[in-house]
């Protein structure tokens, strides 16, 4: 309500009804198209009355809709043309076929005067006409007959030749005139034998077709040469006709399509393409226009399959005046593969060389630079056109510049396909930026050299480290030279010390067993603990010396008896209680590892107390070979075991021992390439002894 009725009118019928409000004052009729609310048009019978109402001036207008009314119209309109199709298609098929018919009357007409010609006419007549009688003795011939048989024509009287005779007495036992083609010679004759029963002769006229069996013979020749080369073809070949029909096709277009040859007919031109494809219209439009069509479009295969193809078609004209059209198809879809591929390697390489996180250049041969990456514009400050008027010579340090043009030359030249420089460039403002650059060359489809691709890595943040860790490394060197000669001299005084000490250890030790042997009571108990400590004295020279062993001498890992090993430091302790399953095994070390048996079965005699027993087990485990050393001592508390290999710790809480010995087992056990742990013999029950293990590789 409220709305003005022109806000119904569609717009394409604005102008009609305006007309129809101006055409008579007291009223008017007639068709026009309302528009409703979703934009759809509806078509209308419009019947318009003025009124008066309370004095105002106003319109009755009564809409009829119309739309089931258009429809049927326009169903019947497409009938009717239909229909008038139709007809005119049929008429067109008859007034051909009347043409023929016609045609065929006047052949025959002409063929049948000819013949009556040549009868009434026999000796001027230019073709051979012969006369048999029954069917078989020359008694008549005209002069074109004697020169074509000369050879075998000796005059009335005499009979025909053999395969001339047997087909004329066969005419006239039958009564029917027979036509065959013959050959005389180098030429071929029509012979048509009409016989005359009555009389008893058969009349024989000949007509020379040897140029019309020649053209026959030639276009034989020509559609079979034309057959051929579509059925060996390598695309598709269709004869189709403008209407869609398909008459023929060869063993190409039966394999894209998944069909035989019927299916092909049966599927028509609708059944093969996409119908979807918007380029079917205006290719079959500039067929039309013009006589032929090339161009892409989609065609579909029997199992639903929409392929690209590139097709080619003409329209022709048959030998009965029909026209044709041939239909020649390549599928291209390995060809559209192969693009897609193209086009994505292209937008990756875009990809790569607009975003790569290195300068990237593309030059020509004479080493102009055609095409520069964002990055290498970062690096070297200029912009894109500013480089395309550069040589890489330009933008190169002068001292780089004749090492870096040697490599190009010899790359162009086939010399190396690639090469890597560090070198110097200068930047628009004319500073020097250190790149690492590496070239490769480009070539073209004949191998010839095409263009070079340059990728450029900043290094100039690496050549300041380099040069930083260069000052370094001079002043290690000295410091190492220091470090060496204060070695070497504290080494020196721990040879003389280690010398020396060994040399009163040994003097103390012999008053202190004399002393231990002469004295009785408290000097006795004091001599045993001043022999005790030094033992201590002498175990520290010796982990002393193991250490240095370490440190000096390389790591050179044989094969060792672990067997041999053991028994041999087992009997070192001839009073310990320990048992050992001796297995025979040979594993990776070195002349140290008797040193890890030492200190693992001197603790566990030294702490284990007078009862303590000792087992030593080895198993193989893989490709680890593990080594236990248990004792059924007091045991490693557990706030010990973590740092019991530390150097400087003492393990068993007694106070004895510098220290070292676990310390050196840890080492040697991880210079052959095991591990090593201690654990309680029994698990949870650290009072019942101390298990330690470590593991070892097999030597095979």
């Amino acid at each position: 309500m409220g709305e003005s009725i022109h806000a119904f009118i569609a717009p394409t019928s604005a102008a009609s009804f305006r007309r129809m409000l101006e055409a008579n004052p007291s009223g008017s009729a007639g068709e026009s198209t309302l528009q409703a609310q979703d934009g759809s048009r509806v078509p209308v019978h419009l019947s318009l009355k003025p009124l008066s109402m309370d004095g105002v001036h106003v319109f009755s207008l009564v809409a009829t809709d119309l739309t089931e009314r258009k429809q049927a119209e326009e169903t019947l309109q497409r009938a009717h043309d239909e229909l008038e199709e139709r007809v005119d298609e049929r008429t067109a098929e008859l007034e051909h076929t009347n043409t023929l018919l016609q045609t065929e009357i006047v052949e025959r007409k002409r063929a049948e005067e000819e013949l009556e010609s040549i009868a009434r006419f026999p000796a001027e007549n230019p073709n051979p006409t012969l006369r048999l009688e029954n069917g078989r003795t020359i008694i008549y011939a005209n002069s074109a007959a004697r020169a074509t048989f000369a050879e075998a024509f000796a005059g009335p009287g005499t009979d025909a030749p053999g395969d001339i005779a047997a087909i004329a007495e066969t005419a006239l036992a039958s009564g029917v005139r027979q036509e065959v083609e013959h050959r005389i010679g180098a030429e071929t004759y029509l012979l048509t034998f009409v016989p005359f029963r009555d009389r008893h002769y058969v009349n024989v006229y000949g007509i020379d077709i040897t140029q019309r069996k020649q053209a026959e013979e030639a276009l034989r020749e020509s559609e079979e040469k034309y057959r051929n080369l579509v059925e060996n073809s390598i695309d598709a070949v269709l004869l189709t006709a403008p209407d869609g029909s398909v008459y023929a096709a060869n063993v190409e277009a039966c394999r894209i399509f998944g069909m035989t040859e019927e299916e092909v007919i049966r599927a028509g031109r609708d059944g093969l393409v996409d119908l979807s494809d918007p380029r079917i219209r205006p290719a079959l439009e500039e067929r039309a226009r013009t006589g032929r069509f090339k161009g892409e479009l989609r065609f579909r295969r029997k199992d639903g399959t929409v392929f690209p193809v590139e097709m080619s078609s003409a329209l022709y004209t048959d030998r009965d005046g029909q026209v044709r059209t041939t239909m020649s198809i390549r599928d291209i879809s390995e060809r559209k593969r192969a693009e897609e591929a193209l086009r994505q390697s292209e937008e990756r390489f875009h990809g790569i060389f607009d975003w790569a996180g290195v300068g990237i250049s593309i030059v020509d041969m004479t080493g102009r630079i055609l095409e520069a990456n964002p990055r290498l514009r970062e690096i070297l400050r200029y912009t894109a056109e500013e480089l395309s008027n550069l040589t890489f010579t330009a933008i190169t340090h002068l001292d780089d510049v004749h090492i870096d043009l040697d490599l190009f030359e010899d790359m162009i030249a086939g010399a190396r396909d690639s090469y890597v420089i560090e070198k110097r460039y200068l930047t628009k403002e004319g500073l020097t930026v250190w790149g690492r650059m590496t070239a490769s060359l480009l070539r073209d489809a004949e191998g010839r050299p095409h263009y070079a691709i340059g990728m450029l890595e900043d290094i100039t943040d690496r050549k300041r480290a380099e040069e930083a860790l260069g000052r370094r490394t001079e002043d290690l060197i000295r410091k190492s030279a220091e470090v060496e000669a204060a070695r070497d001299e504290a080494n020196m005084y721990l040879d003389i010390m280690t010398h020396d000490v060994r040399n009163a250890n040994n003097v103390s030790g012999m008053y202190a067993d004399l002393l231990t042997e002469l004295a009785d009571g408290d000097l006795k108990t004091y001599a045993e603990k001043l022999q005790a400590s030094i033992e201590r004295s002498n175990d520290i020279l010796r982990n002393v010396a193991t250490v240095r062993r370490i440190h000096e001498e390389e790591t050179g890992l044989v094969p060792v008896n672990l067997d041999a090993v053991i028994k041999n430091e087992i009997g070192r302790f001839p009073e310990a209680s320990i048992d050992y399953l001796d297995p025979q095994i040979e594993v990776l070390a070195d002349g140290l590892l008797p040193t890890v048996f030492i200190n693992l079965i001197g603790n566990a005699v030294k702490f284990g107390g007078p009862d303590v027993k000792i087992a030593v087990r080895v198993e193989e485990h893989g490709e680890e070979i593990l080594v236990s050393v248990e004792d059924t001592g007091p045991g490693v508390p557990d706030e010990v075991k973590v740092k019991l290999f530390h150097r400087f710790e003492r393990g068993m809480g007694r106070g004895n021992g510098e220290g070292l010995g676990l310390f050196i087992v840890r080492t040697l056990v991880e210079r052959y390439g095991g591990k090593v742990r201690v654990e309680d013999r029994v698990p949870g029950r650290p009072g019942e002894g101390a298990a330690f293990r470590f593991t070892l590789k097999p030597a095979a």
